[in-house]
C-alpha cells in the first residue's frame, strides 16, 4: 500500500513540474543520450520449463549389466541383480511430457538362491560373498547424488525372505568385518513383507 502512495505522489509532482515549465513560456530542453559504441551481443534466452515433479524409479540398464557381468566373472551364478535410480521426473506443465529426469539415489536389488532359510550361518556367509561386489560396483557407477538402499531377496524354493537396508548400514556391517550368523542377524532386523 505504501508503494501505491509513493507512486501517486511521484505522479502528482511530475504533473506539477510539467505545468510549471509550460507556465513560464520555456520549452524544456532534451539532451540526447550518447550512442553506444560497444558491440551488443545477444543474451541467450533460457525458457524455464514449468514442471510438475513426479517421483519414480528408473531402471539402470548399463549398471545392471555391469553388476551381472561382475557376478559371472566372480563365479557367483546364483545371483540375479539389477539397479535403479530413484528421482524426479519433470513433467512439462503444458504438454505433460517428461522434460528431464533428475536422479537422487541409486538402489540395488539382489536375489540369491539359497538351500534353506533356516541356517543363519550359511545365509550370513552367502551375504558376505554377494554384498561386497555389489557395493564396489555401485560406488564406482553411482547414478544419483547418493547411494540409496540394497534390497536383498533370499529365495529357497517357494520361501522368500526380503530385506531392505540403507546403503550406509550395509557398508558399515561389512567394514566391521561381520560374517556368518552375525552378518545375517544384523540384516534380518530389516526384513519386510
Amino acid at each position: 500500500m505504501l508503494w501505491l502512495k509513493k507512486t501517486f505522489m511521484i505522479g502528482i509532482m511530475t504533473l506539477f513540474l510539467a505545468a510549471c515549465a509550460r507556465g513560464n513560456g520555456q520549452t524544456p530542453s532534451v539532451t540526447p543520450l550518447p550512442q553506444a559504441t560497444a558491440a551488443v551481443t545477444a543474451t541467450p534466452v533460457i525458457t524455464p520449463t514449468l514442471c510438475a515433479m513426479v517421483w519414480e524409479p528408473r531402471y539402470l540398464e548399463a549398471l545392471s549389466s555391469t553388476l551381472y557381468e561382475a557376478y559371472q566373472d566372480a563365479g557367483i551364478p546364483n545371483v540375479q541383480v539389477y539397479a535403479d535410480a530413484y528421482g524426479e521426473n519433470c513433467l512439462d506443465y503444458y504438454t505433460k511430457d517428461v522434460a528431464h529426469f533428475t536422479p537422487l539415489e541409486t538402489n540395488l536389488h539382489i536375489t540369491v538362491q539359497v538351500a534353506t532359510l533356516d541356517n543363519d550361518l550359511e545365509l550370513g556367509n552367502t551375504l558376505a560373498e554377494v554384498l561386497p561386489l555389489a557395493l564396489q560396483v555401485l560406488v564406482a557407477n553411482l547414478a544419483g547424488s547418493q547411494p540409496g538402499y540394497v534390497e536383498i531377496r533370499l529365495v529357497a524354493g517357494d520361501d522368500l525372505q526380503r530385506m531392505v537396508i540403507q546403503f550406509p548400514v550395509v557398508q558399515a556391517a561389512l567394514e566391521r568385518g561381520l560374517t556368518g550368523e552375525n552378518l545375517y542377524r544384523a540384516f534380518a532386523t530389516f526384513t519386510v513383507p
